[in-house]
């Protein structure tokens, strides 16, 4: 597989790709660690701000969260409190899960965030997927 790098190639993407097929777990981990910055953390919470919801502070995000519904989003952000207010799930061509958004809507609390981290070249089909999946058709 040829993968181009427009001259940003790193030493970090190129192994990822060339020696992992997990690619959207490689992605995940990264976001997890950037985001154990403040600074990172608050550009989140003001991007879902700008998009229509305020979670509130994010203190901590974690990666791979099991709960007890059996649910286990790539990331989730917590409140000082330990309360979720974010969940964030990467789909790059893997499909939805059965469960999947509704069990992680059910999962928070109401004027919380669920966000999906996607290719462009995917966010197209996954938003008519998503919407087909809770309300029956796109808007």
């Amino acid at each position: 597989m040829t993968i181009p790098d427009n001259g940003r190639d790193t030493l970090l993407a190129h192994l990822a790709w060339r020696l992992s097929d997990r690619h959207e777990d490689i992605a995940v981990e990264a976001l997890g660690f950037i985001l154990r910055s403040e600074v990172t953390r608050n550009a989140l919470r003001h991007l879902l701000r700008d998009g229509g919801v305020d979670v509130g502070p994010i203190a901590r995000v974690a990666t791979q969260v099991d709960s007890e519904d059996g649910t286990r989003p790539d990331l989730a952000g917590s409140d000082q409190q330990g309360e979720e207010t974010v969940l964030i799930e990467a789909k790059f061509w893997a499909g939805l899960t059965h469960n999947q958004p509704k069990a992680y809507l059910d999962r928070l609390t109401p004027g919380k965030a669920l966000l999906f981290v996607a290719p462009g070249s995917r966010v197209e089909a996954l938003w008519i997927e998503l919407c087909q999946r809770n309300w029956g058709g796109c808007p």
